[in-house]
This record gives structure tokens, sequence and C-alpha cells, in this order.
């Protein structure tokens, strides 16, 4: 039981450890939201309901310069977020490469207003269409 308890501690301890930033998709109002009850869930490594997108950044020891964005899968129900998300980041941040996992919502008429385009909608206008990160990210 002992030994059971330090291996998950590690595997939590090492996740953490490479996370830098947490950085808001929507500075003010999230793009096709409605007011909700519903509340965001983190369980066994997995994101529900999700109602505030974000990109967590993983910066290496040694950036080589490039970046790529995770975007993990849970097949519309969950976001598999440690597995998919952290575990595919650390893979990358461990050759050099810069990662930034990407915390979405999935459709739903509960958070809302029109499920159909959740997926596509990223911005309220135009104008409003860049995440702005600090020069010293990648």
């Amino acid at each position: 039981m002992k030994n059971k308890f330090l291996l998950i501690t590690a595997l939590l301890c090492g996740f953490s450890a490479f996370s830098q930033e947490i950085i808001k998709l929507y500075p003010a109002q999230v793009a096709n939201a409605k007011p909700t009850e519903k509340a965001e869930t983190f369980d066994r490594g997995m994101y529900r309901n999700v109602t505030v997108p974000t990109l967590e950044y993983i910066k290496p020891e040694k950036p080589n310069g490039t970046a790529v964005i995770v975007i993990a899968g849970g097949g519309y129900g969950v976001i598999v977020y440690n597995g998919e998300g952290l575990g595919t980041a650390k893979s990358l941040v461990e050759k050099g490469i810069s990662a930034f996992v990407l915390k979405y919502r999935l459709p739903s008429d509960e958070i809302m207003e029109d499920k159909k385009i959740g997926p596509y909608k990223m911005h309220n206008k135009p104008s409003n269409t860049c995440v702005k990160m600090p020069k010293n990210m990648v």
C-alpha cells in the first residue's frame, strides 16, 4: 500500500514540476457561453464541464525553438488531460519542444448558447482572434 502511495505521489509531482503557466484564452466572457450552475471537475486525470478554456504552458529546460499545441482527446465526454495532454507534453519537453496543453470546452446545451458551433466559435468579434503570448515562451 505504501509503495502505491509513493508511486502515485511521484507521478503527480512529475506532472506538476513541468507546468509553467496557465493562460486564459478569453480575457473576459467566453464566446458562445451562457450562465450555468455546472462546475468544472477534475477527477482521475480527466476534466469534465470545462467552462473556462486555457492553455497550460510547459517549458523545457533547454528550448529548441519549436512549440506544439497538445489537444487531448476523450470522446466528447471528458478531456483526458493527464494522460493524453500532460503525458504527451512531458515527452515533447524532454526533447526541447515547448508544449501548450489545451483545456477546451466540449459541446453542451448547459454551457453554450449553440452547441453545434461550440468547437468552432473561437471569438466574439473578428478583431479578437489572437491570444497574446509573452515573448519568452518559445
